[in-house]
């Protein structure tokens, strides 16, 4: 007597596909040989993990063998929880007397999961724990009222089943069992503790359960049929739930498992997880929806605890270690994608044993508390602080500059606020406790170090801040970390020197062919007490980074303005104008053109006498706004020289409009100027765009005869550098001046 000869196979897989929709429920139908009759619903937890691993197939194997050894011993059913954590049951089929095959069901819980065993299950197996983890949220949570149902259910059906089998020559005993089954079905759907209900096509109920009666606000199923969504509980939601309906019956395809959110009879939301399928006659005519919905309320709040539980430490709120790992992976993909640096910073509190163990560890954990609120005050949304251990913290910085060098200083900043804000007084208990952090920082981008190489490199330099004296931070690289200290030691130097009026002011003297000294350009010097003469190389890039130049720059045209004041109270020196380099910082600020009148108008200068010397660097970002404050100021009488032309953003668009006076020839063409064709080329260009413009030309950095004559021969008509005059302090220029004046005699 084979099975499959005795069952409508076709029959039975479509009531159990409706079981396992319903209930979400796994159900097989096998021979004894082993041959699968029907199958539907299994989950992915045993499809993709479970039964494709090799340690994990062994306990499915043995679920199996054990259901079905258990059976042939005369059970009437068997319930079996494998070796994976999820509850098989089965269920002989008999005709006649004879055990002739089985019905499987199962890959449910008799309770909530143990997230944390699973995880322990997915790290141990290599599973991916976030895609594994969610395969979990999909089984299904059964109580052993329900099981034993739904066990009644199948035990019913499989006898059905075999009644079906013998009763092919009696249909009326098989139109009695049919109906006794559909008095089951009805009792299951009544008394199952999931929701169900079916709606015609325009979406009015036609019946449910009385579970859902209940969330609907109704006594009985009688009084929901005939109504519809917009007259129930959830009427503010009822347009949702139409296009759902309409969805699924327009489409004919099934909507499954989604998660929402209701609100209940009692006033109070919960989460449902709800599938809907298309509702069909006998004719497979589409004439309404079958939905379902289970209460997971309980779950969702379980799943949020549980993630709290593994990823967040509990006592701070903080990213754990595991959390940590992850987003540091993240951090470090993001560095190459971006080609950016990123820091980790290791921060260990100082002295935080003492306090934990003379006032107690309640008193230590209000501490780390506090101490965690203020990491989150100071991070940024994107940075991640995580707390590691103890009183051991680890902060991740990412997208922070593309210069390596750049980048260890906005970490060191960043560390140094960090040194500030968490050594500030704690008050708890009505006492203020300090506790200073050592800070150990590496830094990574350029490097491509392991993350576990990246905490042991933050924590070696935070052991080098604890050895120095505590209360401070370290680099884990001894060569960053000393550039670091010689930018930030000049940086603090700079801003001293500001203070305490270590800048000088030099005059390099401008001069025209006849040798004729006609000005000069005023050079920033800085004559600091140990250093001696520090280049400009060396601090105007730091001056430019640091916002420093914006006050220096005010004192060199302050200073400058002084002088031409001065000067014009001596004859032989009043026709003298000075040249001012002015930065893009400077000359971005909304009220420049304010600033310089005011300095004008206070020292006395004679606009005219002086000349804003602009880098072409400048011209790149708000050309309208540049414009307009150059003719405010043009308007003034005050002049403007385009240094460094030919070195950067060169464009004749922009000299048109630019209200210039002059354009000066970098160094860099003049220097070989005698010996390249191309530097030779871009000289005598410049100088005939500068006449075809109406502009004056000058050349810097003439340091010989020849190439003043050369530059002489191409239309250059001012020049300026060492064959003329280095740089002088003011009074050695004015000497200069007065000596050559008296003599008769031209600087050259």
């Amino acid at each position: 007597m084979k099975l499959s000869d005795l069952i409508p196979a076709q029959e039975l897989q479509a009531l159990c596909e409706s079981f396992s929709t319903l209930t979400g429920a796994v159900t097989a139908v096998l021979d004894l040989e082993g041959n699968v009759l029907v199958a539907t619903g299994w989950q992915d937890i045993c499809t993709r993990f479970h039964r494709v691993n090799p340690a994990t197939a062994k306990g499915c194997w043995e679920s199996d063998t054990v259901l079905a050894g258990q059976l042939s011993q005369g059970k009437p059913y068997n319930v079996y929880k494998c070796k994976n954590g999820l509850v098989d049951v089965a269920v002989p089929i008999v005709i006649g007397g004879q055990h002739v095959g089985n019905f499987f069901t199962g890959q449910f819980f008799f309770e909530e999961p143990d997230r944390e065993y699973f995880i322990h299950q997915a790290e141990d197996h290599g599973f991916n724990t976030v895609r594994y983890l969610d395969a979990l949220s999909k089984i299904p949570v059964f109580s052993e009222y329900q099981v034993r149902t739904m066990m009644e259910f199948f035990t019913r059906l499989a006898r059905l089943i075999g009644d079906m089998g013998l009763a092919r020559a009696n249909q009326e005993k098989a139109n009695l069992e049919l109906n006794e089954s559909k008095h089951l079905l009805q009792s299951i759907i009544d008394t199952i503790p999931i929701r169900v209900f079916w709606k015609d096509q325009s979406s009015h109920y036609l019946g449910c359960n009385p579970v859902f009666a209940n969330d609907a606000g109704k006594k009985n199923p009688d009084d929901v049929i005939g109504q519809d969504d917009y007259h129930l509980t959830w009427a503010d939601r009822a347009h949702l739930y139409r296009d759902d309906d309409q969805s699924v019956i327009e489409s004919g395809q099934s909507k499954l498992f989604y998660e929402e959110q209701i609100r209940r009879s009692d006033g109070q939301t919960a989460w449902v997880r709800t599938s809907k399928v298309p509702l069909r006659n006998q004719k497979g005519e589409i004439i309404g929806v079958l939905g379902v919905y289970d209460d997971i309320t309980d779950r969702k709040d379980a799943e949020n605890q549980i993630r709290e539980l593994a990823y967040f430490d509990h006592l701070t709120g903080l990213p754990n270690r595991r959390l940590l790992k992850d987003r540091l992976t993240q951090a470090l993909i993001s560095s190459v994608r971006n080609d950016s640096e990123g820091a980790l910073l290791f921060v260990d509190l100082d002295n935080f044993k003492i306090v934990n163990d003379t006032q107690g560890h309640d008193t230590g954990d209000c501490l780390l508390q506090e101490v965690a609120a203020r990491f989150r005050t100071t991070i940024r949304d994107v940075d991640t602080v995580s707390r590691v251990g103890g009183d051991e913290f680890v902060v991740v910085l990412i997208d922070l500059n593309q210069n390596p060098q750049k980048a260890a200083a906005q970490a060191r900043l960043f560390g140094e606020r960090l040194l500030t804000i968490l050594g500030e007084p704690y008050q708890i208990g009505g006492k203020d406790f300090r506790c200073t952090p050592s800070i150990g920082i590496t830094m990574f981008g350029e490097k491509r170090d392991s993350i576990d190489e990246l905490m042991k490199q933050a924590d070696i330099a935070m052991y080098k801040a604890k050895a120095s004296g505590r209360n401070t931070l370290m680099f884990f690289d001894p060569e960053l970390q000393s550039i670091i200290r010689v930018r930030a030691d000049l940086e603090s130097d700079l801003r001293e020197g500001l203070d305490k009026q270590q800048f000088l002011l030099f005059y390099q003297p401008q001069v025209v062919e006849n040798g004729v000294l006609t000005g000069a350009e005023a050079l920033v010097r800085w004559q600091h007490p140990q250093r001696g003469m520090v280049s400009p190389a060396d601090f105007i890039p730091l001056a430019e980074d640091t916002g420093v130049i914006l006050p220096l720059g005010e004192w060199v045209l302050e200073t400058a303005c002084t002088q031409l004041a001065k000067w014009a109270q001596h004859p032989e020196l009043a026709h003298l104008a000075i040249a001012v380099n002015v930065s893009a910082r400077q000359f971005h600020q909304s009220d420049f053109v304010d600033r310089v009148m005011d300095v004008i108008n206070r020292t006395g200068a004679h606009p005219k006498q002086l000349k804003l010397e602009l880098t072409e660097s400048l011209l790149i970002d708000n050309m309208e706004e540049i414009i307009n404050k150059m003719h405010l100021l043009k308007d003034k009488g005050v002049e403007f020289s385009l240094d460094d032309f030919g070195t950067g953003y060169s464009s004749l668009a922009y000299l048109k409009r630019l209200p210039l006076n002059q354009l000066k020839i970098d160094q860099s063409f003049v220097r070989d100027i005698l010996t390249d064709s191309n530097d030779a080329t871009v000289a005598k260009t410049i100088v005939a765009l500068a006449k075809s413009f109406g502009l004056e030309v000058i050349a810097e950095g003439v340091e010989t005869v020849e190439q003043r004559d050369f530059l002489l021969n191409t239309g250059c008509r001012a020049f300026q550098g060492y064959f003329f005059s280095r740089p002088l302090p003011v009074e050695n220029f004015e000497q200069l001046i007065i000596k050559k004046s008296y003599a008769g005699e031209s600087i050259d």
